[in-house]
């Protein structure tokens, strides 16, 4: 007998005959992406396992970097992932290669950090910034303090991983229900990640 992790989460453990393991581990790798098919082989250097995907980087002062991904991901997950970067990503000098986004949607946002829980990117290596457009300078301080919890809240993320707060001054005196400000979200080391990206959307 053998056991399936996550056959069923929450629930008794479930033990299937060794005979069909084989069976349901492939129709689980069916819905799941490689990303060692993904990589540049000529740009990257790096060794995999049956797991995890090992780097070696250079930083921009010489030093070696060594960083580690999940080799697996949901095929839905990494779309939704790509996607999201894609479409909400800020604008990078020509040099950089971040993984940086920015949205007030707070679904948008657990969906991304979702899938960089799923590549086995910790949270510690996630910083956050969030920026308000306020109209009303004598709320700010009570604006910026109910941002913060809001997104604590709704991202799991410490506040010791929170860039200052920056409030705006907005020149519209409208007050929208709901306003938490706009995220920004940035994945420290996030250069694997990047070419992953980029690699996939040239070919």
């Amino acid at each position: 007998m053998a056991v399936i992790p996550g056959s069923n989460p929450g629930g008794p453990i479930q033990l299937f005959p060794v005979r069909n393991v084989f069976k349901i581990t492939e129709y689980i790798l069916e819905f799941m992406i490689d990303l060692v098919q993904l990589l540049n082989k000529n740009k990257m250097q790096f060794n995999f396992n049956e797991t995890r995907i090992n780097f070696l980087l250079e930083s921009r002062n010489g030093r070696i970097l060594r960083e580690s991904i999940n080799r697996f991901v949901d095929e839905r997950n990494f779309f939704l992932g790509l996607g999201i970067w894609l479409g909400e990503r800020t604008k990078e000098m020509p040099d950089e290669k971040r993984i940086e986004l920015i949205n007030s949607d707070p679904f948008i946002i657990e969906i991304f950090l979702k899938f960089l829980k799923e590549l086995g990117i910790p949270k510690d290596r996630i910083r956050v910034k969030i920026i308000i457009k306020n109209g009303d300078k004598s709320s700010s301080r009570e604006k910026t303090r109910s941002a913060e919890s809001f997104w604590m809240k709704r991202t799991k993320i410490v506040k010791e991983n929170f860039w200052k707060t920056i409030v705006v001054e907005s020149k519209t005196k409208r007050r929208r229900k709901n306003y938490f400000g706009t995220l920004t979200l940035r994945v420290l080391k996030g250069t694997v990640l990047y070419n992953i990206f980029s690699s996939f959307c040239a070919n």
